[in-house]
């Protein structure tokens, strides 16, 4: 297990990027071929779970997902996906009726997509991708076109890994403080 990158709060400061964190500090596998995706949780409360969104190593803005819950627990569109890394493939929606990411092969879930949306509600157990946020459990401006672009631009596979930051491991105790 690769040690703890994240010996205190993590900040994302002003810079594009927080010093240091690359898929390579988190002893993270990178594909030489493959868009890497890294999805930072970094706040958790009883109804959403907020990140930062990284492709190829740069910081492209925040996620928004449902409530964490511990592993095998989920509760039917107010549930955030497991931890870990999944390959992620361009998926035609006939729900969006456009094109986005789906991770493949996710624990418990079916259909998780990368796609925009406002709040916790919009989610429904995917990951809601936006440029900027308002308020901790609101983001908006979605990155999911760009996201597709950069996936059909690569023409090769693409992967996620979703790292549950600080904090996380109390609250997944069920002995976490709620924002």
């Amino acid at each position: 297990m690769a040690p703890n990158p994240f010996p205190g709060p993590l900040s994302l400061g002003p810079s594009p990027t927080p010093p240091g964190l690359r898929l390579a500090t988190l002893g993270l596998p990178r594909g030489l071929n493959s868009l890497e995706i890294l999805v930072v949780r970094t706040l958790f409360s009883q109804t959403a779970t907020r990140g930062h969104l990284f492709v190829d190593d740069e910081r492209w803005g925040f996620t928004l997902e449902d409530r964490l819950r511990p592993f095998g627990q989920k509760v039917q569109g107010e549930t955030a996906i497991p931890a870990g890394r999944y390959e992620v493939k361009l998926y035609d929606s006939p729900h969006f009726g456009k094109r986005l990411p789906l991770l493949v092969n996710v624990p418990f879930f079916d259909g998780v997509l990368f796609h925009g949306g406002n709040r916790p509600a919009d989610s429904e157990g995917c990951i809601l991708i936006g440029r900027e946020k308002k308020a901790f459990d609101w983001i908006f401006d979605s990155l999911s076109s760009k996201l597709v672009q950069a996936l059909e631009t690569k023409r090769g596979s693409a992967y996620v890994t979703i790292w549950n930051g600080p904090g996380s491991a109390d609250y997944l105790n069920g002995n976490g403080q709620f924002v």
